[in-house]
């Protein structure tokens, strides 16, 4: 059997550990990036793991983006980015774990130096470098969700001045009811955090082409680093008019992964999936979940067997009350 894997995120990365372990398959990984990067291998590590795949069956493509699907002759257009070469691969199931790219903000300024988002490993070294740098001091945060509030807590216990600004009228209001995020927002206060909601970013201040502030429909906030959290575009565009699509570009899926196309599965940030305690199908871009969903999808290549029973995901919520909770 011919399978494609199309990312190297969390989902792309558990779907190759469930297939390795079936016989009698042959597999394809891309990823538009460096799949050892994605791994965290140094390059003799890479060397070896690599090795060991193609061993098992799996052969690693890096630096190659899909670019067009046909459901109805099972092809994956996939252009090489180094170079700009296309070539069609033949496949007999597919699976797309394409995650999601950070959202922007159509505003002035938005193309200055010290505006950053977080969406892998690179740009979280990053953050962690920011919060050690003694000439940030004020910080910016833009967005309140899950990455945002998490954003806010690193640079908070570096002692950093931070301000988080969101359009809605609470932190974590998508995902967690009142009794959690006022216990958050209260650890975050007495950390010297200014929580300012029903704010709209309007304009990115600059010097230098260097961010020194920003200004919202309310105020003006000094800023050394803006953090944008605002959520994620996923990476769908070119799958339109071969498979369902949601309106905000999210792929459509069953319980067992499986697309509209009985023989394509989606997984991670490209997908919904149940949220049991709201009884409702969510984006909810985590790791854990995409894990589980690739893994599914492994198992599920051949015959649906095993459903994704849905997420109880507060584990994040509960992480960050954990995690102010300890600097009180």
């Amino acid at each position: 059997m011919k399978i494609i894997v199309v990312g190297a995120s969390h989902g792309g990365q558990a779907a190759i550990e469930g297939i390795i372990n079936q016989s009698n398959v042959e597999v394809k990984w891309y990823d538009q990036g460096n799949i050892a990067d994605s791994l965290r291998l140094s390059l003799d590590d890479a060397e070896r793991r690599f090795a060991e795949l193609a061993n098992q069956g799996v052969r690693t493509f890096s630096y190659y983006q899909a670019v067009k699907l046909l459901t109805d002759q099972k092809t994956l257009r996939v252009t090489n980015i180094q170079t700009g070469q296309e070539q069609d691969e033949q496949y007999d199931k597919l699976i797309l774990a394409t995650g999601a790219s950070p959202s922007k903000l159509p505003v002035p300024g938005a193309e200055l130096n010290g505006i950053l988002t977080l969406r892998d490993a690179q740009s979280l070294m990053q953050f962690r470098k920011s919060a050690t740098d003694e000439n940030i001091k004020n910080i910016v945060v833009v967005g309140a969700g899950y990455i945002g509030i998490g954003a806010v807590s690193l640079f908070a216990q570096a002692g950093k001045k931070v301000t988080v600004i969101d359009s809605g009228d609470r932190i974590l209001g998508t995902y967690l009811d009142h009794e959690f995020t006022d216990v958050i927002s209260k650890s975050l206060i007495e950390k010297n955090v200014s929580i300012q909601t029903t704010e709209r970013l309007t304009k990115f201040v600059g010097s230098d082409d260097q961010v020194v502030g920003i200004e919202t429909d309310q105020g003006t906030y000094p800023a050394d680093l803006v953090i944008m959290s605002i959520g994620a575009k996923p990476n769908t565009n070119w799958l339109a008019g071969e498979i369902e699509l949601e309106s905000n570009g999210l792929v459509k899926t069953n319980e067992f992964q499986q697309t509209s196309n009985s023989d394509v599965f989606a997984v991670g940030d490209i997908t919904k999936l149940r949220y049991n305690p709201g009884d409702t199908d969510m984006n909810i871009s985590l790791a854990s979940n995409a894990r589980r969903q690739g893994y599914l999808a492994a198992q599920n290549l051949t015959e649906p067997m095993q459903a994704f029973s849905g997420t109880q995901e507060l584990r994040p919520g509960m992480f960050l009350i954990t995690n102010l909770a300890r600097l009180a």
